[in-house]
């Protein structure tokens, strides 16, 4: 009888691995990808910005509705426990879609400088060639 038990429970087991773990594997290849923006235009920003003496900032939105991200290397001015940005802080949109800045949006490649406590849309656009 507990033989008939244990062999059953191998049977449900071999189950489980065969039909779960194939599931799991196709439901995480549909899931939304995380989007990540072009390192090359990620690096040319940050160049640019050092070069005309601001703190870079690279900025992009995950997806068009989403939230803004900040990417890796950034230096943030830390306040009361909240990011601020102070003066001569540069933002460079490098994402695919516009960034609400103030009362201004920015597109790929664009950039946006604190000066005076206020946003100032920069000209010109930031390219990774």
């Amino acid at each position: 009888m507990s033989m008939t038990k244990s062999l059953s429970f191998s049977i449900v087991c071999l189950l489980i691995v065969l039909f779960v773990f194939p599931l799991k594997a196709s439901c995480e290849d549909k899931a939304e990808k995380k989007y990540k923006p072009d390192k090359a235009l990620v690096d040319a920003s940050l160049n640019k910005a050092k070069e005309l003496g601001y703190n870079p900032i690279p900025v992009y939105k995950v997806k068009e509705e989403g939230g803004i991200a900040i990417t890796g290397g950034a230096k943030l001015t830390i306040r009361n426990g909240r990011q601020t940005f102070v003066e001569n802080d540069m933002i460079i949109n490098v994402g695919e879609y516009s960034i609400p800045v103030s009362d201004f949006q920015i597109s790929k490649g664009e950039s946006a400088v604190i000066k005076a406590d206020k946003w100032v849309k920069q000209e010109g656009i930031i390219s990774s060639d």
